[in-house]
């Protein structure tokens, strides 16, 4: 999977230098991915709340500073779980079951992909483009659906999208043949931020 995102990166920079494209590399520690999860009833008593770092990504700007391609990769291993910061031990001991093979297996799918395969106008003034792309966890791949809106400042990129809702179970994020599976539900939301450099 990690070959296969080096020779897309290739690409894409490949393709940047054909068509007078500026290629930007998101900065790890000033972005990230903000998850939402859920029991049966979405209150702040059955949810839990937290954040993941980028591995490595790229966003590309055409010559009039317009988004024209995105991929990224995520670090599952990074998942933290911040509404339990108050409690060390509930915290790591949710930490480390999200990424046991009951739900993420970050042994066997360390990473999770999104590569940008088509931008439309939203219609949304705050969030002006739609944008379809191919998320893969746990290797398997799913298309979404989000809105977003990039701003250029300097040599600086920022990016960020609208709370969009995933399906756990499209991905097999999961307990495997158990009743405690029923009691989540499962809808994941997730926000993406990012601060790319040129």
């Amino acid at each position: 999977m990690k070959t296969f995102f080096f020779v897309l990166l290739l690409s894409l920079f490949m393709v940047s230098v054909a068509f007078g494209q500026s290629h930007y590399t998101v900065e790890k520690s000033s972005s990230k991915i903000n998850w939402w999860g859920y029991k049966l009833f979405k209150t702040k008593a059955t949810n839990h709340h937290g954040t993941m770092k980028f591995d490595k990504g790229q966003l590309l700007l055409d010559d009039k500073n317009q988004l024209k391609g995105a991929s990224f990769t995520a670090n599952v291993n990074t998942l933290e779980c911040e509404d339990l910061k108050g409690d060390a031990k509930q915290k790591n001991n949710l930490e480390k079951h999200l990424k046991s093979a009951d739900f993420f297996d970050t042994k066997k799918f360390p990473i999770a992909i999104f590569v940008l395969k088509h931008i439309a106008a939203s219609g949304n003034k705050r969030l002006p483009l739609k944008l379809t792309g191919d998320l893969t966890i746990k290797a398997i791949t799913k298309q979404i659906f989000f809105k977003a809106k990039n701003k250029l400042k300097g040599e600086l990129l920022y990016f960020e999208s609208e709370k969009f809702t995933i399906n756990r179970k499209n991905f097999k994020i999961e307990y495997e043949a158990t009743y405690k599976d029923i009691i989540i539900k499962n809808d994941v939301d997730l926000k993406i931020k990012i601060i790319a450099k040129k």
